[in-house]
């Protein structure tokens, strides 16, 4: 089994940034000026401002969400619904073969009452012939 697999759900809410850097120099032009609004207040020359200060911006790389939803392939409903419906099926099933068995049985028994009826009316006919000839 491999070391790293595990059986965790999920995680509810995953922030990811992809991170991209990239780096250029501060123009003198801008460290004047800033020398020129701050000079009153602190003791630093120009060299001082390009060698010690950063200017860091942040910006998204991507403007959009992923969302990814766990839901359950078969609900509990989705599985009584199979349930009852096999049942429905096999239930069915035998309660049109007993059906059918006892059709099956009355067709016979009404046949062998046929059979036994018109061999005894046979019979009797034959009998009431031979007692006219004597």
């Amino acid at each position: 089994k491999d070391e790293y697999s595990c059986n965790c759900p999920v995680p509810c809410n995953n922030t990811i940034y992809s991170l991209q850097t990239t780096t250029t120099a501060l123009s003198k032009e801008w460290a004047k000026r800033k020398w020129e609004w701050e000079s009153e207040r602190f003791n630093y020359t120009v060299e001082d401002i390009l060698d010690n200060y950063v200017v860091l911006e942040v910006y998204f790389s991507d403007m959009y969400i992923d969302k990814v939803e766990q839901i359950p392939a078969y609900s509990f409903w989705n599985l009584l619904a199979d349930v009852g419906g096999m049942m429905g099926l096999l239930l069915g099933a035998s309660v049109f073969t007993l059906l059918e068995a006892f059709s099956t049985a009355t067709n016979l028994l009404y046949d062998c009452t046929k059979n036994r009826s018109s061999t005894s009316d046979k019979t009797s006919s034959q009998s009431s012939a031979n007692d006219l000839d004597v």
